[in-house]
Parts: structure tokens; sequence; C-alpha cells
């Protein structure tokens, strides 16, 4: 039980280190307050309504459950995992010919992002993927993903684009099937855009793999804010009322 409480604290420190660090950014009030100012220069965006502003809060207008929550127990699998974003900067000092590394937030931070400007997770170049190891054994429905609003991102292109959802069964077989096929658009109305699964697989997952397959024109990195798995449990499916004894789950929920 004490070791228990020790990885939780620990999970709680990684959430608070990385929400923390956009507490100073822009904000949706902050957005309002010049598209308010700036309607006296007869700025035409300043114009739109507030309902055109697509909403940069990750809660959906339907809730569903989250199997990908990293305070729930969801975690990453770095082995199928591309390298974080990385980025060696020139000393500006004539006396130093160190260079400084610059590095991206860690993938968990798609896990827990709340859609402040900055919080995600970036690799290098425009394909890349990130494996999850979710909080229960699911039949997985539909997977949500959202980013910045278009109106605060500072270079919108770096927005994943296609992508592929996997899942790796619980039966034993190692190979992966794959969900669904999909892009997210950064000209729809909502940053947080939900994405059903049309297959008719019938197969519990307790692993998924989201591949990149391109982002919205950036060469250089693509950036990923959040990420939600949603699905049907097990018990819920068969009517066992007891979760499987070989998964040891941290969080009770």
């Amino acid at each position: 039980m004490k070791s228990l409480e020790i990885e939780v604290d620990q999970k709680s420190e990684i959430v608070q280190s990385i929400l923390s660090a956009s507490s100073n950014l822009v904000t949706k009030d902050d957005l309002s307050l010049f598209q308010a100012k700036d309607s006296s220069n007869g700025n035409s965006e300043a114009h739109r309504s507030e309902k055109e502003i697509p909403s940069n809060s990750i809660m959906d207008v339907f809730p569903r459950k989250n199997f990908a929550s990293f305070p729930a127990g969801a975690n990453i699998l770095q082995s199928w995992t591309s390298p974080t974003w990385t980025h060696h900067l020139k000393s500006q000092s004539m006396f130093n010919n160190k260079r400084l590394k610059v590095e991206g937030n860690p993938p968990i931070t798609v896990l827990i992002s709340h859609l402040s400007l900055g919080t995600c997770w970036s690799f290098a170049g425009e394909k890349g993927q990130i494996g999850i190891q979710l909080t229960r054994v699911i039949h997985v429905t539909g997977i949500t993903i959202s980013h910045v609003s278009r109106f605060l991102a500072y270079d919108i292109r770096t927005a994943p684009n296609k992508f592929e959802l996997w899942g790796l069964g619980f039966n034993g077989r190692k190979n992966l099937d794959l969900l669904h096929v999909g892009a997210y658009d950064i000209e729809a109305a909502q940053s947080v855009q939900y994405f059903a699964i049309s297959s008719s697989q019938t197969r519990l997952y307790s692993k998924v793999l989201v591949k990149f397959r391109s982002n919205h024109g950036n060469p250089n990195l693509t950036c990923v804010y959040h990420m939600k798995i949603h699905g049907e449990t097990r018990e819920k499916l068969d009517g066992i009322g007891n979760l499987p004894e070989e998964l040891d789950y941290l969080v009770p929920t």
C-alpha cells in the first residue's frame, strides 16, 4: 500500500508540473478581450460571434468515458512511441561553443493536456506514432483528438492531419487490428473532434497505437495536444463483474 501511495504521488507531481507550465499563457478570456479592442479598428475577424469561435475546452458536449486518462491509470508505451522532438541552438557567446538542447514536452502530455498553448507533445517531421496502455480492457468505440484553437495557435500547420487507430487484442494474439482511419480538420468549428469507430470489430483491447501519417504543412515537427480513447468495458459487454486478475490497475475508479 505504501508503494502505491508513492506512485500515485509521483503521478500527481507529473500532472501538476505540466499543467502549471501553462498557467500564464493565453486564455479564451484574453482572446475575447483582444477581439473587443480590435473591433474598433474594423477588423472583420473581430466581428465573429462567440459561437463561431471554436471552444478550447476538452469537455465534450456529450461526455464519454475516457480510457486513456493518465490520472485514472493509463500510460505511454515508450517502445511504441516516437522520440520527442529536440532542437539544438547555437550559443550566442563567442567564448562558449556549446549548443543548447531544447526538448519538447514528454508524450504523457497527450493524456493530461488541458489545451493551453504549448502543452503538447511534439515529434520530428510529419509522421510519428504513440502507444497507450489503457486503464481497462475495452471494446473501442471512438477516439477524440484535440488541438489548440487555430485562433490561438502560433503555427496551426503543426496540427496532426491524417491518422490511424490500431488496437492490440487482449486474447493473446500479437497482431494489431486497424480500427479507424481519419483526419483532424483544422478548419472545423470545434477544435475538439470525436471520431466514431465504424469497424465491426468486437475484440477487446488493452493497448492502442495511434499512427500520424501527416500534419497540416510543417515539415519540421508535429504537435499533439490531447487524445481520448472511448469504449465499453468487458463487464458491461459480457456481464462480468470482476476485472481480469492479470491486470494490476494502479488507480481504482
